[in-house]
């Protein structure tokens, strides 16, 4: 992570927010946690401006595939 990726999403996070929710599964059915898909550097970036939840879309198993395809194909220019 750079320091100067890091300054942007901060400074979209006070902009504009959050745009769409991250990304997410349960793991396993017992318990009530769950493995972030994308959006790492966001969540670091929250949980330094104090926020303790952030929405997420939980993703089906079989949808995360496609989700993990969509997001390796978008290559930053």
């Amino acid at each position: 992570m750079s320091a100067r990726k890091y300054k942007q999403v901060v400074s979209s996070l006070h902009e504009i927010g959050l745009i769409e929710p991250m990304p997410a599964i349960q793991r396993g059915m017992t318990k009530p946690e769950f493995i972030l898909i994308d959006g790492q550097l966001c969540v670091l970036v929250l949980k330094d401006l104090g926020a303790y939840e952030a929405p997420c879309l939980i993703a089906k198993d079989h949808e995360t595939y496609a989700y993990k395809y969509r997001i390796n194909q978008a290559s930053s220019i």
